[in-house]
Formats: structure tokens, C-alpha cells, sequence
């Protein structure tokens, strides 16, 4: 087993899934986007009593028994911020905490997620009524009586649209561009088992199927007002939800384009249209990033660094050993050999973490959902390769992990294929 500390600025674990943590994304009609079945960890699945599709506070007493189980709380120190982490020139990472002291680590996994920094994006004009991040929503009361209008189309965008559908006065909701509308159930399965389930095809085989499905689920989805996407299906994420698409088909909600300017109560849109709006609810996202590393080692919304988005090229923390089987085999429980760091010792001759002393080859996991990764660790990264290999926008860069993390992709592709 590796040695590792963890840290969590909340008094207990569960991150953003707890909806009482300050600064939580939660709302009360929050639930999972992909199913029970395929999102638990292996060695610990999801009760089989959960609904194919959890909600947050199903997630929320996953997590708790999760840490009940591997006894994970000894190893964590809660209520304990990290205000600064950066390389300490000798392979290793010095960390600052939030009372001022620091510690040094041989390895550091900021598993921080990226729900804690809203996106605001500048609007002209002048509002007169009441603005709010999508972070500040918690409940469909909040809407009563009211116009509300919710800017952005992302799931919880379109989660938070369609509450509105049922408490507002008037609800709209304002696309700038087209999305792909996913049922969380194809033929009486989740979607995901339904897709996990079926032929790995190649991407481009999957791709005009799967739109073809689509549209024979949910027809012309642009008589309903909604854009046509722009973009080919699992070229950028899509929306699990299909309540909106009820709420639409009643004329309960109605889609705007994309806002061109505030005049006092009043919202101008790109289209020519105007209404009149008492609450604005931005669904526009978050800034992703890891608040306590400099710019100079991971930038906000800059990922161009990270391998698979995972991965840092230059300051790789979670490489296996050299002799290491290969790392889709390593990934169930992130133990014997997954959280590694190779540094250059003198000469230029690879160190292992067993070669330096025990006291520093202390891992430290950092963040406000200390040991939980929200669903995505390396064990679904690599299920994932051969996928995101097809998929446009990938950057294959050319730091020193990515030579081996590549080749390692190409050996889990390959060992698809021949399964």
C-alpha cells in the first residue's frame, strides 16, 4: 500500500454531493447522470436498491459508506484547506495550508472537481431584477410567482429550466447553440448499459447511428424551437434529459436564442425578440482549475497541459512503475503501483519511490472531495481510451508521460479488440 494523507476543507466527506457544504452546486432535483449500474467503484458497487438514476442524496450516502467501509475518514484531516501547492525541485511537491504550515509529498492528486468557481459571463445593459449563478439555486420555490428566464442548455441547465416549467409564471430558456437531447432510457435500459451493452463500432459507423437513434426517439427536435446542434453527436457532451423536452412539448417553457443586451426588466435577444424577466438564472458553468497551483503549472480553462485531461505532462503523479503491468490492469482499487511518481535521480537514472525514504513517499490528496473523484478516475479514463483516441478535439501532445501513457492506451485498445 502506498502512504498517503488526505485533506478536506469540509468537516466530512462527500464534497459537492453534500448539499449543506458552503458553495455546494446541489439542488433538490439533482440526480446522477449516468446510471447505478456503470458509476459505482468496482470493489464497492452501488447498492442494487438505488433507482437506475441516483439522486444526489443517494450519491451522498454512497460516498459516506464508501468511507465507512475502507475506513478512509483516519486518513483524511477535515476542516483542513490547502492555499498553495508547487514542485519543490526535487521531484517531490511542498504544500501550504490553510493555517500556514506546509508539508512536503513525494506525490499530489488535487481531486478538487471544478464546481466550486462559477463561470459569470459580462451581459450589456443594465438588469433590474435578480441574477443568480446556477449555484445559488436549491429549490423550485425559488421560482414562484415569478418570470424566470435560465441562460445555457447543459444537464443542470436543462434540470433547472424545467422546475421552472413547473413553479414559474413564465419560464424560458435562452441556447446559444444546439445541443443532442440523450433519453436515460433506450428501449427500457440506461442509456449507458444500452451503449455499453451493444457492438463497439468504429466512430465512424457509431456516430450516424447513433444520431439516427436519436432522432427516431425524439424527433425533429428544431419544431420544438431548439437549435440544431452544430456539431456531431460525442464531439461535445449531451444532454441527459429529456423532462425539458416534455415541458417544451406542453408549452410549459419556451426557448430564446442568446441574449444580446439587458434593458431593465426587459431581455433582448439575438433574434429580435424581447421579454420581460424577473429572475435570471446563469447555467453557464464553472472555472476549471485547481485554486491552489500557480498558473504557471496547470492555467484556469487551459487543460492544453493535461494528458486525456487527466494526466499533467511535466509533473506526472500517477505513473506506474516501469515494470508495471499495464495500466488498464492496475486501475480497480488505485493500489500497488498506481499512484506513483518517477523522478530523475543523479545522472539521469530513474528513481522509484521505494529508493527514497519511507517518510517522504507520503502521498497527499488535496481538495474538497478529498479521496472521491466524482465518478471519474483511472479505471474509467482507461475503459475509456480507445473512445477518446477517436474522438475530435483530444490534444496529443508531446511531454515526457506522453509517450508512455500513449502507448499504454494503444495496448488497452488492443486488448478490446481481441476480447
Amino acid at each position: 500500500n502506498v502512504p498517503f494523507e488526505g485533506f478536506e476543507r469540509n468537516p466530512d466527506v462527500g464534497g459537492i454531493w453534500n448539499i449543506g457544504f458552503p458553495g455546494s452546486p446541489m439542488y433538490e432535483s439533482a440526480h446522477f447522470i449516468s446510471s447505478r449500474t456503470l458509476s459505482g467503484f468496482r470493489d464497492f458497487p452501488m447498492p442494487f436498491g438505488y433507482p437506475d438514476y441516483p439522486s444526489h442524496r443517494h450519491i451522498l450516502s454512497y460516498i459516506e459508506s464508501y468511507a465507512e467501509h475502507h475506513d478512509l475518514r483516519r486518513r483524511f484531516r477535515f476542516g483542513v484547506a490547502i492555499e498553495a501547492a508547487r514542485p519543490d525541485g526535487e521531484g517531490g511537491w511542498g504544500v501550504r495550508f490553510g493555517d500556514g504550515s506546509e508539508q512536503t509529498y513525494a506525490g499530489l492528486i488535487a481531486a478538487v472537481v471544478c464546481e466550486w468557481r462559477p463561470h459569470t459571463p459580462e451581459i450589456p445593459g443594465n438588469f433590474d431584477g435578480e441574477i443568480i449563478h446556477f449555484r445559488e439555486y436549491k429549490h423550485a420555490r425559488q421560482f414562484e410567482g415569478r418570470r424566470v428566464l435560465v441562460v445555457g442548455g447543459g444537464n443542470s441547465g436543462c434540470d433547472i429550466a424545467y422546475d421552472a416549467s413547473r413553479a414559474a409564471r413564465v419560464a424560458l430558456l435562452s441556447l446559444r447553440r444546439g445541443y443532442y437531447f440523450v433519453p436515460k432510457h433506450i428501449f427500457g435500459k440506461p442509456a449507458d448499459v444500452f451503449g455499453e451493452e451493444g457492438p463497439h463500432l468504429p466512430y465512424r459507423i457509431e456516430r450516424p447511428i447513433l444520431q439516427g437513434l436519436l432522432r427516431l426517439l425524439n424527433g425533429d427536435l428544431t419544431l420544438l424551437g431548439l437549435p440544431k446542434p452544430d456539431h456531431s453527436i460525442l464531439e461535445s457532451h449531451p444532454v441527459m434529459n429529456t423532462q425539458i423536452l416534455h415541458a417544451l412539448r406542453h408549452g410549459d417553457i419556451e426557448v430564446r436564442r442568446d441574449i444580446r443586451e439587458f434593458r431593465g426588466r426587459q431581455v433582448a435577444f439575438a433574434d429580435g425578440a424581447c421579454d420581460q424577466v424577473d429572475l435570471v438564472v446563469l447555467a453557464t458553468g464553472y472555472v476549471r482549475g485547481v485554486p491552489f497551483l500557480s498558473p504557471g503549472i496547470l492555467a484556469d480553462d487551459d487543460v492544453s497541459d493535461l494528458f486525456l485531461n487527466v494526466f499533467h505532462r511535466y509533473y506526472l503523479a500517477c505513473e506506474p512503475p516501469l515494470d508495471s503491468r499495464p495500466l488498464h490492469r492496475l486501475h480497480p482499487d488505485c493500489r500497488d503501483g498506481c499512484l506513483w511518481r518517477r523522478t530523475e535521480g543523479r545522472g539521469g537514472q530513474t528513481r522509484r519511490p521505494e529508493d527514497r525514504p519511507a517518510s517522504s513517499r507520503r502521498v497527499g490528496l488535496g481538495g474538497p472531495e478529498g479521496h472521491v473523484f466524482r465518478g471519474v478516475g483511472v479505471r474509467h479514463i482507461c475503459s475509456e481510451v480507445p473512445r477518446l483516441r477517436r474522438v475530435k478535439g483530444v490534444r496529443r501532445g508531446k511531454g515526457p508521460a506522453d509517450e508512455r501513457l500513449r502507448s499504454e492506451s494503444h495496448e488497452v485498445a488492443s486488448s478490446r479488440n481481441h476480447a
